[in-house]
C-alpha cells in the first residue's frame, strides 16, 4: 500500500508538471494568434478610407464597428475625376479571419478606372461588378463563400447617382430634404462562386438627387442588433429615426444613429454582425 501511494503521488506530481507545461504552450500559442489577429486587424483598417473626398457640393461620413476583432464589412469613397466620385459598401458572408481576407481581395479587385491607350476611362458600376465577379471566380475560395455589395458613381455636376447592386441585402435609404424616406431599388446578384454556370447581368440604375438630400448606405449588421430580451433593432426602427431627424447634417446623423441604436438595445445588447454605414450628403 505504501509503495502504491508513493507511485500514485509521483504520478500525480508528474501529471501536474505536464499540465502546467501544456497550459503554458497553449497560452503561448494563443498569445501568438492574438498578435497575428491584431496585425490583420490593423491591415484591414488601413484599407478603410482615412479621409474621404469632401467636395463643396457633396460630403461623406461613416460609422464602423466590427462585431469581432476582424470584420467582414468594407467600404470606400474614391474621387475619380473633377466631377465623379465612386462609392461602395459590402459585406462578406461569415466572420473572422477568412471574411477579413476576402475584404482585402474585394478592395484590391474593385477597379473603377481603365487605361485605354493613355486615356483614362471611368468604368460603369455594372461593369465594375461584372469584373469583380470574374476575378472572384478565378480564386480558390470555398464554394459557399460569397459577398454582397453596392457600387455607384455620383456626378457632382448633374447630381445623378448611377449604381449597380451585387446582391446587397439591405436597400440603401434615400433621405429627401422634405423628410420622405425611400428605399433604393437594390435587386442584384451576389459575388459568388457560380462563374462556371452563370454570368449575371449587373444593371446600372440612375437616381436624381436634390440639394439637401442624403443617402444612407449600410450593411445588415445595423438592423440585426438585439437587446437582452432578444428584440431586434430593425429597418423600421431605423426609418422612424431618420424620418424624425431627416434635417440633421450627416455628421450629426452618424452620431444620432449610434446613439439611437444603443438606446434601443442597451449597453449590454448584442451586435449580431459587423455594423457599417456610410452617409452621402448633397450640399
Amino acid at each position: 500500500m505504501k509503495k502504491a501511494r508513493n507511485e500514485l503521488k509521483k504520478y500525480s506530481e508528474n501529471l501536474n508538471v505536464l499540465v502546467k507545461q501544456r497550459t503554458k504552450e497553449l497560452e503561448d500559442i494563443n498569445e501568438t494568434l492574438l498578435v497575428d489577429i491584431g496585425y490583420a486587424r490593423e491591415m484591414q483598417r488601413s484599407l478603410l478610407p482615412v479621409q474621404m473626398p469632401q467636395d463643396m457640393s457633396v460630403s461623406f461620413h461613416a460609422g464602423y464597428q466590427p462585431a469581432e476583432r476582424l470584420s467582414g464589412d468594407f467600404y470606400n469613397v474614391i474621387k475619380l475625376d473633377e466631377n465623379n466620385i465612386a462609392i461602395y459598401i459590402g459585406d462578406v458572408v461569415g466572420h473572422g479571419v477568412s471574411a477579413a481576407m476576402i475584404t482585402v481581395f474585394a478592395n484590391q479587385n474593385i477597379k473603377p478606372l481603365k487605361d485605354d491607350e493613355g486615356a483614362v476611362e471611368i468604368i460603369s458600376p455594372g461593369s465594375v461588378l461584372k469584373n469583380l465577379y470574374k476575378a472572384f471566380n478565378k480564386m480558390n475560395f470555398k464554394e459557399e463563400t460569397y459577398l454582397v455589395m453596392i457600387y455607384g458613381i455620383y456626378n457632382t455636376k448633374t447630381r445623378c447617382f448611377t449604381y449597380a447592386s451585387g446582391g446587397i441585402n439591405v436597400a440603401p435609404l434615400i433621405i429627401k430634404n422634405t423628410g420622405e424616406i425611400a428605399e433604393m431599388e437594390a435587386k442584384g446578384f451576389a459575388i459568388c462562386k457560380l462563374g462556371n454556370y452563370f454570368m449575371p447581368y449587373f444593371e446600372d440604375r440612375v437616381i436624381q438627387l436634390d440639394p439637401g438630400d442624403k443617402i444612407l448606405f449600410y450593411t445588415d449588421g445595423l438592423v440585426e442588433a438585439k437587446n437582452l430580451n432578444e428584440d431586434i433593432y430593425d429597418r423600421q426602427n431605423l426609418k422612424d429615426f431618420l424620418r424624425i431627424n431627416y434635417s440633421l447634417k450627416a455628421t450629426e446623423l452618424v452620431d444620432g444613429i449610434w446613439k439611437n441604436l444603443f438606446h434601443q438595445i442597451g449597453s449590454k445588447g448584442k451586435l449580431m454582425d459587423d455594423v457599417t454605414f456610410l452617409i452621402m450628403e448633397v450640399s
